[in-house]
């Protein structure tokens, strides 16, 4: 066996062999590189008696030798106090390091501290195989003197130069001799020019009396601006009070920042760590003339007792001040926090200088946090002046001229806020006045000399803002409101902001109007009901659009056919949409006219007239009320049936059927065997009469249907003109004819989606095996099928009846439809006997919110109650519910009536949960909304103080009131 490196052969190559494997060892030769190399391996064998060579080749890297480092980072003084300012030359201190990029198998190594060999306590173990980072403890030595050091490791290892590497630390531990005095902390390091700044330092003592001298760049600092107490004096509450109380220390802590506080407590907090005496030095900065860095010599009363430190005299700031500030607006006495740099080093709240809108805030208004090189930082309270936007001015008196201008908005705390509007809207041309009631707005001497009123308009063409004088304006003392009266000025349709201002008081309200084009042209006007009475005393309402809202009845003239109505018969209420005028109908009857025309306009407006027809029925006149069946089919030309007709205003009430008498009209005369006659009279009130009337069947039976039609007349009548007579039609259809005999219901609201009941003769045996999808309903443009279909055999065996069920389909509009039933496997289409109404629904209702309030940081869960809601049949998901347009977290539903099939309009209570913690939240009322998803233009609202009243939790609210009613 041969081993290559770089066809190198190496040394000492040895191996072993198992029954199917050979080890081979061998040691590497020198490289003067590192990187990567070819190993090969070269095995000489025979096979039988036939000798062989195999070779085997793989790659082999060289690594560089690894350098030994120290990492600053990771050096540990472990048992030195944490006031300690250095390690003390006496004692032996341990010391924990790491030493990086040691070598595997290592033999030993050496650690020193600026020459003096330190004793090695533990190290972790190299484990990488190349490589690795050990963790060492060691004791210092204490023969050195005081100073700064180095620690040096020496590791011996067969692959270093020479067997031996060194590596020394970067960072020196201090070592310090604390038989003299020692300088734990001093703090700031830092002066301005002008000096005054108050330094505090923390040093060890010596024992026995101690005196205090203090040269700044071999300048003395005077006497009455030093002070200093030994720690263990300071511990004793009467002598550290007293300490502080001096004329330097009260002045100095009177005025001191929060940061000097800071410093102070730190000092005492170190100093409380050490292991002997020690005190709290307090000295003034003295003025300099130049910056830089300065000597600072502290001496304690003998020439070995200095001890020494620097600080550095500032430049003047140049420049803007640059000012940050929170918040940006507040009520009075709300605390506005400043940070100011390129500003003076600020050494008490007294030197700072803090006005607001030229008025002087005392030094107790103000709040010292910190002054040093990266900023100034204070807080003042804003003192309870007039809102608007102020200007908070800061300055330093040792530099007055370094000026620092912060806009600040004061809120009104007792803002104007809008009791009531007299109209939002005001046509363009105008003419409009608009009274409005403002609470915390004006005083008892406003005058509209003081009030200045802009209207700017939100439109594109008319961007300047219109300045115009209030009519009026008053004040009530007592509840602190004004009401202003103004005459919005023309302008173009859309929105415009309405702002009031009282400078004086600087009281500032702004609100919208919206302008509406003047309606042009003839009002559209459409009545309800459309038809009445002739004798009158018939509620009429008139619904005008295209029309210019009016104040009231005194505006209007309204004419019925040839009858002016007095303004006192009016009941009128107008807006910028709709004019609603109601009456009752005027007595007609001595002319009884058939349709009269109702006529409304304005006073001054005879030009735009809204005009509607309107019906007049005749007291005199009898009226037929329905027919049922109005169809009807005979088994053979025996047969006979029952219909019942109704008859209204025949006027006299306990008829029989001999008081009347029915004969064929003209068209139905000529056919033969068909007759009518009243079997019975089932009612007679002076208002309705009902018969029984008994059909025969024609003689010859047609394949076509016939319209038949008979006249019945109350003999008594006394008219010349027979008013007590109706026609009524049935409609006879072939025996063999399939026909829809009746439907149920015959009218509903445009929501449809309920059952229908449908009832179908004279089916054919060949389609009950069918299913209900064979059965189409048209209503009008709209198609639906059956749903279920129940066959159940006639009179005649080969007949059968069907009972249908649909669902009603939605439409959009009400309208009358005669729905129309084609079955798909004959083809039939069948017309239903008579019309089928669509409806308008009603809008919903919230009629009950519990609980009415909540907080604005929590959800509330509430219980709304609704009113004619359409039905909900896909449970939560056909609610849509929102509070201030935002989302609720829907709950639970309930029927009002649980009896009622849940298709139909009904009563319902869902419970929710309000929405909240989002900024659209704000405390007050807020308005909830509840719709149909099918139908979001039907929807409840409730707004104002019947919403959702949201209470900021933050802020203060009466829980109560307690006590009688009987004061003033």
């Amino acid at each position: 066996v041969q081993m290559y490196l770089n066809d190198v052969l190496c040394l000492a190559v040895s191996f072993s062999q198992s029954s199917d494997r050979i080890t081979v060892d061998g040691t590497t030769p020198a490289s003067s590189s590192a990187g990567y190399v070819m190993v090969k391996v070269v095995l000489n064998y025979k096979s039988g008696n036939a000798p062989s060579t195999l070779e085997l080749a793989n790659g082999f890297r060289y690594l560089s030798v690894p350098q030994l480092q120290i990492p600053d980072n990771f050096i540990q003084i472990l048992n030195q106090t944490a006031a300690s300012s250095g390690i003390d030359i006496t004692q032996s201190t341990i010391v924990k390091f790491r030493v990086s990029n040691l070598p595997t198998q290592t033999g030993s190594f050496l650690v020193s501290i600026g020459g003096a060999s330190a004793t090695v306590i533990s190290y972790t173990e190299c484990t990488d195989i190349f490589s690795c980072q050990v963790e060492v403890q060691i004791s210092t030595p204490t023969t050195l003197d005081a100073g700064s050091y180095s620690i040096t490791v020496s590791a011996s290892n067969a692959i270093y130069t020479g067997g031996q590497s060194t590596a020394t630390s970067t960072l020196k531990l201090k070592f310090v001799d604390y038989a003299k005095p020692v300088l734990i902390s001093i703090s700031p390091t830092v002066s301005r020019l002008q000096g005054g700044a108050m330094i505090v330092c923390g040093i060890t003592i010596p024992v026995g009396s101690i005196s205090i001298t203090i040269n700044i760049d071999n300048v003395k600092v005077e006497d009455n601006k030093v002070a200093f107490l030994k720690y263990s004096d300071w511990l004793n509450p009467s002598v550290r009070e007293q300490f502080l109380g001096t004329d330097f220390l009260s002045s100095f802590l009177s005025g001191a920042s929060q940061e000097d506080v800071t410093v102070i407590n730190s000092t005492v907090s170190q100093l409380s760590q050490l292991q002997m005496g020690s005190m709290i030095l307090f000295f003034r900065s003295r003025p300099a003339t130049s910056t830089g860095l300065v000597d600072v010599v502290i001496n304690l009363g003998q020439p070995s007792y200095n001890v020494y430190s620097v600080i550095e005299y500032l430049p003047d700031p140049t420049g803007d001040v640059q000012a940050e500030f929170i918040p940006v607006q507040g009520l009075p006495y709300t605390k506005v926090q400043i940070t100011l740099k390129n500003f003076p080093l600020t050494y008490a709240v007294t030197e700072l200088d803090v006005t607001i809108s030229a008025q002087q805030l005392p030094s107790s208004a103000l709040i010292l946090v910190k002054s040093d090189l990266t900023s100034t930082k204070m807080s003042l309270s804003i003192p309870n002046i007039l809102p608007g936007l102020r200007t908070i001015n800061v300055s330093n008196a040792i530099l007055p001229s370094r000026l620092a201008s912060i806009p600040f908005t004061v809120i009104d705390p007792n803002p104007p806020t809008i009791e009531s509007l007299s109209t939002e809207n005001v046509y363009t041309d105008g003419k409009d006045s608009i009274t409005v009631t403002v609470l915390n707005f004006g005083d008892v001497n406003v005058s509209t000399s003081d009030l200045s009123i802009q209207v700017q308009s939100s439109s594109s063409t008319d961007q300047t803002a219109k300045a115009i004088q209030a009519d009026r304006i008053t004040y009530d003392s007592t509840l602190s409101l004004s009401t202003i009266t103004f005459k919005a000025p023309a302008n173009s349709p859309g929105s415009a902001v309405v702002t009031l201002t009282i400078t004086r008081l600087a009281d500032s309200l702004n609100f919208v109007i919206f302008y509406v084009a003047v309606p042009t042209g003839s009002p559209t006007m459409t009545v309800q009901p459309t038809v009445g009475k002739d004798t009158g005393n018939v509620r009429v309402t008139c619904f005008l659009t295209n029309f210019r809202k009016v104040s009231g009845a005194s505006d209007i003239q309204v004419s019925f056919g040839s009858v002016s109505l007095p303004e006192t018969q009016l009941t009128v209420t107008s807006s910028f949409e709709t004019t609603v005028v109601s009456f009752l109908s005027p007595d007609v009857s001595a002319t009884s006219p058939t349709q009269v025309q109702i006529s409304v306009f304005a006073i001054g407006r005879e030009s735009q007239v809204g005009t509607a027809q309107f019906g007049i029925t005749s007291t005199l006149r009898a009226t037929l009320n329905f027919v049922d069946p109005p169809q009807v089919v005979f088994a053979d030309n025996r047969g006979t049936k029952l219909v019942m007709v109704s008859i209204a205003n025949v006027g006299t009430a306990g008829l029989t059927a001999s008081d009347f008498e029915i004969v064929t009209t003209a068209s139905t005369q000529n056919v033969p065997g068909l007759t009518a006659s009243i079997q019975q009279v089932l009612q007679s009130t002076a208002t309705t009469t009902d018969f029984d009337i008994l059909l025969t069947a024609p003689t010859n039976p047609s394949n076509q249907s016939l319209a038949a039609s008979f006249v019945i007349s109350y003999k008594r009548d006394g008219s010349a003109s027979a008013v007590k007579s109706v026609i009524f039609t049935v409609q006879i259809l072939p025996s063999d004819k399939v026909y829809v005999s009746s439907f149920d219901p015959t009218s509903y609201f445009t929501d449809g989606r309920i059952s229908m009941k449908i009832s179908v003769q004279n089916l054919p045996s060949t389609i009950i095996s069918q299913p209900a999808s064979i059965f189409l309903i048209y209503f009008g443009n709209m198609t639906t099928s059956a749903t279920s279909v129940t066959y159940t055999q006639s009179g005649t065996a080969s007949k059968y009846t069907a009972q249908l069920r649909l669902r009603i389909p939605s439409v959009l509009d009400a309208y009358s439809v005669k729905p129309i039933l084609k079955i798909n496997t004959t083809g039939d289409m069948i017309e239903f006997p008579s019309s089928f109404s669509y409806v308008s629904p009603p809008n919903p209702d919230i009629t009950s919110l519990k609980p009415g309030e909540g907080f604005t940081n929590t959800e509330t869960e509430i219980e709304v109650t609704v009113s004619q809601l359409a039905g909900i049949e896909n449970g939560l998901s056909d609610i849509i519910a929102t509070i201030t347009e935002q989302s609720c977290q829907l709950i639970s539903f309930s029927q009002v009536n649980p009896a009622l099939d849940q298709s139909l309009i009904q009563d319902y209570k869902i419970r929710l949960r309000t929405p909240c913690c989002v900024p659209e939240i704000v405390a007050g009322y807020a308005t909830v909304f509840i719709a149909h998803r099918d139908f979001p233009n039907r929807y409840a609202l409730a707004s104002g103080s019947n919403g959702f009243h949201y209470i900021d939790a933050s802020a203060p609210r009466v829980s109560s009131v307690v006590g009688d009613n009987s004061g003033a």
